[in-house]
């Protein structure tokens, strides 16, 4: 998977090195540029969750199941990676790390 950075951040990082020729600024400032000119990427943070003994996501709450009317389709949404209403990450391992640190 690629990591994704701001283009911002980025930009910010080459224009904090200390330049002390002309030589050096210019190359800094095509570096910029360059970064400038790239698409950006359209990314969202990863929100963990996981399922609840109910089968509910544990950031909204919400049952899959009825969502997308899974009962009547026979679907088994108990595996699925995502929750189809707010787009949770389900058994990232963020979830479990800020378990433990709230115990």
């Amino acid at each position: 998977m690629s990591d994704y950075i701001s283009k911002n951040d980025a930009m910010q990082a080459i224009f904090n090195v200390d330049c002390h020729s002309d030589e050096h600024i210019a190359i800094r400032e095509e570096a910029m540029a360059a970064i400038d000119c790239m698409p950006a990427a359209d990314v969202a943070p990863v929100v963990p969750a996981r399922w609840d003994e109910d089968g509910c996501c544990s950031k909204c709450g919400s049952d899959p199941a009825m969502l997308l009317n899974a009962y009547q389709s026979g679907l088994d949404l108990s595996e699925a990676n995502y929750c189809p209403n707010c787009g949770a990450r389900m058994g990232c391992p963020l979830v479990e790390r800020e378990e433990q640190a709230n115990d």
